[in-house]
């Protein structure tokens, strides 16, 4: 029951194909590589939701609040997601698609060949290795003792893989998209397209549809760094928005064909939507409650604009290729969006309380004339004579930069944090050591904020300092050896 209700709301039934690779054109060759990455992109929605729920369950082991995404597990996709031999979640699986387009790739041109197969492989690869975490994931967090510091920090490892295997099989995708767009004189990038359009409105949407999706990329590449989007790229995205309706309409008004002209009109649901999700996210809206850890850049992305782009919510981006199969087959379908995983680290929730008269007699009292300031609480008692810590921004990624002050001497200059800790190995001293957070911007939502997570006698935990250009916020790692 379970999986039927997953598979409902998550459409991963794949685009039948004729098994036959006669009289193929190019451009047919070509689509098959892109809907070979369409279809990855629907599996790995399921690695995706499964690998958060496995986060939010190790994250229970340190005394860390969670909210249940879904309820699904690995024993509602035993087998391999993206080879599906059952026929269980697709009618043609990416396995069976890559080898398709292999079977047919004598119709393209040696370098692009050579190029489009290096790429697809490297995407089979990464695949590959995301539906074996998922089940690795799992067997660790069932028998493994997860009080043991160095399992858990296996299974943040584990997760963090994750991470870095989602942003490379972007990155793979864009370079899919670079040699399917690849010319004979030379190579094409993202805004170029490798056919030769004509005057008919048909063609002009399709070029048009093809500019507002360079747009909607580029806002998603925003949301993926978790960045705040600017005026001047909203306003850039909503001209092209209005374009591509008003010709979405006037297609729909001439087209004949019933089910092509739903196709459109699905098409244009979801346009109005994502805008309508993007201007949401410019706005800062409340985000649901159970997304709140995440962030807004993460739910934004995921949550609202990928179900509204990919097949599994019959999104733009799918619609549009659905018109574009039944009415301009000559033409490059449309390369659906892939999420990006974030791990969810634990971490103390603790009220900030600064004040001048917290700092110690023989601490720093002001730091490049500013107030040096910290809470009662944030001490850590070290027990041996090296501290080992990383820095990390642990709420939305907003560019904050900061530097750190180590008991009178700079070890860390105008760094910009990320969701990827930077590891340092601090010497500790008898007594009482100070580390200093110095702000030098508040970044895109002030004050700037950074986490510490370190080790003490197996246990992990978590601080974080806060600063702004008027207090910077210290803790003392104070020796217990």
């Amino acid at each position: 029951m379970r999986r039927q209700f997953w598979l409902s709301i998550a459409g991963v039934i794949g685009l039948a194909l004729c098994a036959g690779g006669q009289g193929r054109t190019e451009t047919e060759v070509l689509n098959e590589y892109i809907r070979y990455s369409n279809e990855n992109i629907h599996g790995m929605l399921i690695v995706h939701r499964l690998i958060e729920l496995y986060n939010q369950e190790i994250n229970k082991y340190m005394d860390k609040e969670g909210y249940p995404l879904n309820f699904i597990s690995n024993e509602d996709f035993e087998e391999n997601i993206f080879e599906d031999n059952a026929q269980t979640y697709y009618r043609t699986s990416p396995h069976l698609l890559l080898a398709r387009a292999r079977q047919n790739a004598g119709k393209l041109n040696p370098e692009k060949k050579k190029g489009l197969l290096s790429t697809a492989q490297a995407m089979k690869n990464i695949t590959d290795s995301l539906n074996n975490i998922r089940f690795s994931v799992e067997k660790n967090l069932a028998v493994k003792d997860l009080t043991v510091m160095d399992n858990l920090k296996e299974l943040f490892l584990q997760l963090e893989q994750v991470g870095d295997l989602y942003d490379r099989y972007e990155n793979s995708r864009k370079e899919l998209l670079r040699w399917a767009q690849f010319q004979d004189s030379g190579t094409g990038n993202n805004t170029q397209i490798a056919t030769e359009e004509g005057k008919d409105l048909a063609s002009l949407l399709y070029q048009q549809f093809f500019d507002w999706s360079v747009h909607l990329n580029a806002v998603f590449d925003v949301l993926r760094k978790e960045q705040k989007l600017s005026i001047p790229q909203l306003k850039a995205y909503q001209e092209k928005s209005q374009a591509l309706e008003k010709l979405l309409r006037s297609q729909m008004a001439i087209q004949e064909n019933s089910t092509s002209k739903k196709y459109l009109e699905s098409t244009l649901e979801r346009l109005q939507q994502s805008t309508a999700a993007i201007e949401e996210y410019a706005k800062q809206a409340q985000l649901p409650e159970e997304y709140q850890l995440y962030g807004a850049a993460y739910y934004y992305y995921n949550v609202r604009l990928a179900s509204l782009t990919n097949k599994y919510g019959s999104g733009t981006f799918y619609s549009f290729n659905q018109w574009l199969d039944r009415e301009m087959p000559d033409r490059l379908l449309i390369a659906e969006r892939p999420h990006f995983y974030k791990v969810l680290y634990p971490r103390q929730k603790e009220k900030l309380e600064v004040s001048a008269s917290n700092v110690p007699e023989n601490a720093p009292k002001n730091i490049e004339n500013r107030t040096v300031v910290m809470s009662r609480s944030k001490v850590i008692k070290a027990t041996t004579d090296k501290l080992r810590i990383e820095l990390f921004d642990h709420q939305e990624v907003d560019g904050d930069i900061v530097s750190i002050n180590y008991n009178g001497k700079w070890i860390l200059r105008n760094y910009t944090l990320q969701r990827k800790p930077r590891i340092m190995i601090l010497p500790v001293e008898r007594g009482d050591n100070f580390l200093v957070l110095y702000a030098e911007n508040l970044g895109a939502k002030p004050p700037n904020t950074m986490a510490i997570r370190y080790v003490v006698k197996g246990e992990l935990n978590t601080l974080v300092l806060n600063s702004d250009l008027n207090h910077s916020e210290m803790i003392v790692i104070r020796s217990d050896w």
